[in-house]
């Protein structure tokens, strides 16, 4: 593992994100993410399309305004510090993560302040709730790059925390590691992947042209 000199959030942090594959992409990448599709984030890498500016999200906001409560948290709980770091893996220097937190013995935490409908499923379904199900790749994505054996997955709603501690799952790693090979050459490129019908700026091509037609014919007869 290799540590980056850099602030979270300024422009060469941004800069260096778009020049690798971070831990956030991992669910995508995977097709796990219910809020960015794998053309939209080449899109993003190579320049074709801007990155969405999320810091005016409320959601978002709370998490960046809650992050330094939910790592004191840990660290009361735990009794150990959390280094906030940008890390790159020596051996595949195009997997990247920023961490919430790194502790003494090198693995990393990953903090979330969810809602409350949010908070109150993870509660309750622990390890089979959505968000878990969700951000379980970025951890993974954050095993790979540090080569820890253990990370942690870390819910703060008000002053709680609920914790799960991620051991390696090597298969999912591997998974990872594919895809990105696999989609970094598409951005190396300037290939597109395969857009999303349903979620992304589809043209339709060949044959598919005229069952677009026809569709887009009956919704006007229909609207």
């Amino acid at each position: 593992m290799k540590i980056v000199n850099l602030s979270q959030r300024e422009e060469d942090w941004l800069d260096w994100r778009r020049q690798g594959v971070t831990a956030t992409d991992a669910a995508i990448l995977l097709n796990r993410s219910p809020y960015k599709t794998r053309w939209r984030l080449w899109a993003e890498k190579t320049g074709y399309a801007r990155e969405v500016d999320l810091s005016l999200n409320p959601l978002v906001r709370r998490g960046i305004e809650n992050e330094d409560a939910a790592r004191r948290a840990f660290e009361e709980k735990y009794d150990d510090m959390l280094l906030p770091a940008c890390v790159e893996s020596v051996q595949y220097p195009l997997m990247r993560a920023s961490l919430d937190g790194l502790r003494d013995n090198g693995e990393p935490v990953e903090l979330k302040s969810p809602s409350a409908t949010v908070w109150e499923d993870v509660c309750a379904e622990k390890a089979n709730s959505k968000a878990y199900q969700l951000y379980y790749p970025q951890v993974q994505h954050q095993l790979l790059v540090t080569g820890a054996k253990q990370g942690w997955l870390v819910f703060y709603f008000e002053g709680q925390i609920q914790e799960f501690p991620i051991l390696r799952d090597e298969a999912m790693i591997q998974e990872i590691l594919a895809e990105a090979k696999k989609f970094w050459q598409q951005v190396v490129d300037k290939k597109e992947p395969d857009k999303d019908p349903e979620r992304d700026l589809y043209i339709p091509q060949g044959e598919e042209v005229n069952r677009w037609i026809a569709a887009a014919e009956e919704y006007r007869l229909y609207d």
